[in-house]
């Protein structure tokens, strides 16, 4: 959300809290899936398909939005990033066929994505 929303200090945000928000939404299918799955239905009044246009629309205080934290950028002026209570979580899977008959590339990309993901705090993010 904006850094001057009224809301920008706290720890976690409910959905309910931002519902009545200009909200922009991701043209992701997959985070309208979780939206859904988790009985969130929010007022969509722009759909977007970049994140960079997503995370300019809210610096210019033109809405807020939900996106996944992998999304987000180490630093974003002018944006506040805060933790949904309760949590809105996906499940990111790798499968190959056969892990002997990967090429080199294929490899590489699993050893780093591992390697990634045991380096990341899952815990909630402070602003």
């Amino acid at each position: 959300m904006p850094d001057i929303h009224p809301l920008k200090d706290s720890q976690t945000l409910r959905f309910s809290e931002i519902v009545e928000r200009c909200f922009i939404m991701p043209k992701d299918g997959c985070i309208r899936k979780m939206l859904l799955e988790n009985h969130i239905t929010p007022t969509v009044t722009f759909e977007v398909r970049e994140v960079y246009t997503i995370l300019t629309m809210v610096q210019e205080y033109i809405g807020v939005t939900i996106m996944p934290e992998l999304y987000m950028p180490p630093v974003i002026p002018k944006v506040v990033a805060i933790p949904l209570s309760p949590p809105i979580t996906r499940e990111v899977v790798l499968a190959v066929r056969n892990w002997q008959s990967i090429s080199p590339l294929t490899a590489e990309f699993a050893v780093h994505s591992q390697q990634y993901v045991k380096g990341m705090d899952f815990t909630p993010t402070s602003k």
